[in-house]
């Protein structure tokens, strides 16, 4: 894992923030997206890799107008500093500071239901 420094300008609201979504990332969590070319919600396990596209449109998920650090007034249109130039922002690249932008994790299963059970146990009436 790399150490980044906190940059309150990419956007996240505190640096716990942005190291869980570093783990999520890298984690076997259930996460949804939606995607930038077609607006359809994805749910996935685990790591986007390289290879993988959206199942409504066919595009790219591992490129940089699907990461957290895109931005077209900056420079080199990336708010990660220490990534390097891609020319190409709508096809697959091998970045290694990639984050998907809005993912959030989704709880399914036996977890979802057990924190479900925990909180009603422990709601005020």
């Amino acid at each position: 894992m790399h150490l980044y420094l906190f940059d309150s300008s990419i956007g996240f609201t505190s640096e716990f923030e942005y190291v869980n979504l570093h783990v999520a990332h890298y984690c076997g969590k259930v996460n949804m997206i939606t995607c930038t070319f077609c607006s359809q919600e994805i749910e996935f396990e685990g790591r986007i890799s390289r290879n993988d596209t959206c199942p409504q449109c066919g595009r790219d998920l591992h490129c940089c107008l699907q990461c957290k650090f895109y931005d077209s007034g900056s420079y080199n249109e990336c708010k990660e500093v220490l990534a390097e130039r891609t020319v190409d922002k709508e096809r697959a690249n091998i970045c290694e500071y990639f984050v998907l932008k809005g993912s959030k994790e989704v709880e399914s299963g036996r977890k979802a239901a057990a924190k479900k059970a925990l909180e009603d146990l422990f709601r005020k009436k």
